[in-house]
C-alpha cells in the first residue's frame, strides 16, 4: 500500500492515533508540509487532543492565512480546551484582517 492509502485508511477507520503516528514522522522530515500538518491537526481534533490541534491549526493559519477552515478549526480547538479569551482575541484579529483585505 502507498503512504497515502495507509494514512487515509486509518483516518477512514477512525484510527486517528495510528494515522497521527505516521504523520508525526512525516512532519519531522517535512516540517512545513501543509498536507501533513493539516491531516495531523485533523487527527488530533477528531481524537479529542485539542491542545495539540490548537498548535497545528495555529501553524496552518500562519502558513496559509487565507484558508478559512483552518481558522475555524483553530477557534473551535481553543474553545474545546477552554481558552475562551484566546479564541475571542483570535476572532477579533481575524475580523480585522478581513476588513483590511476588503478595503
Amino acid at each position: 500500500q502507498t503512504f497515502n492509502a495507509i494514512v487515509y485508511g486509518h483516518i477512514r477507520d477512525g484510527e486517528y492515533d495510528l494515522a497521527a503516528e505516521i504523520l508525526e514522522i512525516q512532519l519531522t522530515k517535512f516540517p512545513r508540509s501543509r498536507a501533513a500538518l493539516s491531516l495531523l491537526a485533523y487527527c488530533y481534533y477528531h481524537d479529542k487532543q485539542f491542545a495539540r490541534a490548537v498548535d497545528l491549526f495555529e501553524r496552518l493559519t500562519t502558513l496559509c492565512p487565507s484558508v478559512e477552515c483552518y481558522q475555524i478549526y483553530h477557534i473551535q480547538s481553543l474553545l474545546k480546551i477552554g481558552a475562551i479569551e484566546e479564541a475571542d482575541a483570535y476572532i477579533i484579529k481575524m475580523n480585522k484582517r478581513k476588513q483590511q483585505l476588503s478595503q
